[in-house]
């Protein structure tokens, strides 16, 4: 609508539009390392066919800089300099963003590898977060291509309505019930038995909190009658519901609960089981070592350390531990209660016996 805009007269209409595209060119086009001539605004202006006069941008921008003399704290402030070039009297425009580009880079790259949006809606997102930042942080994602797989993943449409649900039944201390769904074979998310399956697995509790680890999002939460705090995962929770309390009600309400901000980190794949103590022998070789600290972070304590092998004790619970240990037997072997141990070749001995089966199907 601005292309081929004269903008020779002083209408309100015309001035607004002139402003708006003036700020957006400052926040897209400037920063204090590179400042913008009126000369340089008006290049800009005359892409979209907009030719105003000199007077009204240099008004426009003086415009700007009183505003943001007077209130320094506002989001969009701009700043002026003087030309270094004494045979070109006047000043350079820049904008001071929003936000410190370095934040919004953080952000930008933050938020790409497991984001549930797809690559073209990251990409609007992007383009409207990169303005907060102004020019330094518009040109980071250039060179960084998004996977577009997001069409191919199978999410939980209820998954935002369910954690704004749960948020607000925390803060009020109320009991919730849901249904625990899980994929059947038409690829359909659904609480209705599929399969082997038994019964539609319904839950009342009382949500604690909601942690996220690695992309995922998942509700801590206690039974009424028990002290034991137990995970669900978000991504197959149904049917959330709040139950308001009657205002006779005297059910005793929950206290707060504080959860440590390292619990998500604690708890490997997130299985509620209480945490126990596994000394774990890794492979002393790169690729080895990348899967174990990825997999555990900060470990407390490493020793007997060799070029071929190196000890460290780890806190996890006895399924978490299993699982980590049935997908990095080739890098790993781990020491643990005798439980966990009996439970361990069970699971192991379980594993080849399938795999033999599975090899002997395919030699047939």
């Amino acid at each position: 609508q601005l292309r081929g805009i004269n903008m020779a007269d002083d209408s309100f209409l015309d001035n607004a539009l002139l402003t708006l595209l003036i700020q957006k060119i400052l926040l897209r086009e400037s920063s204090e390392e590179h400042p913008l001539t009126i000369s340089d605004i008006l290049e800009k202006l005359h892409q979209y066919d907009i030719f105003p006069d000199r007077r009204r941008i240099k008004n426009i921008l003086e415009l700007f800089y009183s505003y943001s003399q007077e209130y320094p704290e506002s989001l969009f402030t701009v700043e002026k300099i003087e030309k270094s070039d004494l045979s070109n009297a006047g000043y350079n425009w820049y904008v001071v963003p929003p936000l410190d580009p370095e934040l919004v880079e953080y952000i930008a790259l933050g938020i790409t590898p497991d984001s549930r949006l797809s690559s073209e809606q990251l990409k609007n997102l992007f383009g409207t977060v990169s303005l907060l930042g102004g020019y330094d942080a518009l040109n980071l994602l250039s060179n960084i291509t998004i996977e577009d797989d997001k069409h191919e993943r199978l999410t939980n449409n209820q998954l935002y309505s369910n954690i704004k649900k749960l948020t607000s039944a925390i803060q009020e201390k109320l009991q919730v019930t849901f249904e625990l769904g899980g994929y059947n074979t038409e690829l359909k998310l659904t609480s209705a038995p599929s399969g082997l399956d038994h019964k539609k697995n319904k839950y009342k509790v009382f949500p604690v909190k909601i942690v996220a680890r690695r992309g995922q999002y998942y509700l801590l939460a206690r039974f009424a009658d028990e002290g034991k705090l137990y995970h669900f995962s978000l991504e197959y929770m149904l049917n959330i519901s709040i139950i308001y309390r009657d205002k006779k009600d005297g059910e005793k309400i929950q206290p707060v609960e504080q959860i440590p901000e390292t619990y998500p980190l604690d708890y490997l794949y997130m299985y509620s089981d209480p945490l126990e103590t596994f000394t774990i022998h890794v492979k002393n070789e790169r690729s080895a070592r990348n899967s174990f600290f990825n997999d555990f972070g900060h470990v407390k304590e490493i020793y007997n350390k060799t070029n071929t092998t190196f000890d460290a004790k780890v806190e996890a619970n006895e399924i978490a531990m299993t699982q980590w240990a049935l997908h990095n037997y080739d890098i790993a072997t781990v020491e643990g209660p005798l439980l966990f141990q009996l439970n361990f070749l069970h699971s192991l001995l379980q594993h080849f016996h399938n795999n033999h089966h599975l090899l002997f199907l395919v030699h047939l």
